[in-house]
């Protein structure tokens, strides 16, 4: 499991869960706090933790996502 966090003067913004297998890597959460949703904290750090992962030599990434969870596929669909 790789982790990645956002925090802003000691005070956590967001974080972001993957499960790394060889060249996949699985989303496992995102959560950003309420009051720091809406300001792209969670767009920032799910690119930024691509990247790194990306860089690690994942190539694939997989996630899941509720059908009533009309933010989350917004913000899938735009990475």
């Amino acid at each position: 499991t790789v982790g990645f966090a956002l925090e802003e003067k000691g005070v956590p913004l967001a974080f972001i869960l993957w499960r790394q297998a060889v060249e996949t890597a699985d989303l496992l959460t995102l959560v950003t706090h309420p009051a720091a949703r809406r300001c792209g904290h969670a767009r920032r750090l799910l690119a930024a933790s691509e990247s790194a992962l990306h860089r690690q030599g994942t190539t694939r990434f997989l996630l899941e996502v509720s059908a009533e969870n009309a933010a989350a596929q917004a913000l899938y669909l735009q990475a």
